[in-house]
């Protein structure tokens, strides 16, 4: 899990060598980057003072919540860069349209509903359930955008992609073997355990077209990929 949260923040990061190399931050979801501080700030909410959902190794202790707060302040300096800072010119906010509030909103209100108990404080369960959930769509602004915009995806922002998927591939391979700590005591239905396995899997799912597209541009020696995915 730590590995995982490592490559996410890794996706961050090329996003800042776009935006800072090429001195623009055309291509780039605002909207997506403010659902990773929510998805940040709630998980960081549960793990930061709860070990219920830490890797049970040595990177639990503190190597895995580093990773999520480099991650955060990566998110935050793109944002502003982004919306407020030099570059701010160069933004394409009116491709940039998905709404956020509601899709946050969502998640929370289904966190409420299906989580898991492994902090045994509701407050902190829902709090990172609530994360995992945004975290599943929060791509979902970014691949809109893309196809609002239309042409050919800059190859940086393609890498960014590519890589939360792959970091949502290797949290998906975590939590399905730890698929049996969600049971209840009772043995009763593992709905929190399913709650969590679906929302990786829709993260993929939503991304499939893009992850096809990615890999045939990759094969063909292209690092731009033509905007036919649909969202």
């Amino acid at each position: 899990m730590t590995l995982s949260s490592a490559v996410q923040t890794l996706a961050f990061l090329l996003l800042c060598a776009k935006v800072y190399t090429q001195n623009t931050a055309a291509g780039v979801s605002a909207r997506t980057l403010q659902m990773y501080v929510a998805m940040y700030a709630f998980r960081l909410s549960s793990t930061m003072f709860f070990n219920g959902y830490l890797p049970m190794d040595q990177t639990g202790d503190w190597a895995y919540q580093a990773s999520d707060i480099a991650g955060l302040v990566t998110v935050l300096w793109l944002l502003r860069t982004i919306r407020c800072g030099r570059l701010s010119w160069t933004y394409q906010w009116e491709h940039d349209t998905h709404p956020v509030a509601p899709v946050v909103g969502a998640c929370f209100v289904l966190a409420v509903l299906v989580h898991p108990t492994l902090n045994n404080w509701a407050p902190a369960d829902i709090a990172w359930t609530t994360a995992l959930y945004i975290d599943a769509v929060a791509l979902l602004p970014q691949l809109w955008m893309m196809t609002r915009i239309g042409g050919e995806v800059e190859a940086l922002t393609a890498h960014f992609v590519a890589a939360v998927c792959v970091s949502r591939f290797l949290n998906l391979i975590f939590w399905y073997h730890g698929f049996p700590e969600w049971a209840p005591a009772d043995g009763g239905f593992n709905s929190a355990g399913r709650a969590i396995i679906l929302a990786h899997l829709l993260q993929l799912f939503l991304a499939c077209d893009f992850l096809y597209y990615y890999a045939k541009s990759v094969a063909s020696g292209r690092l731009v990929l033509p905007v036919s995915v649909s969202v």
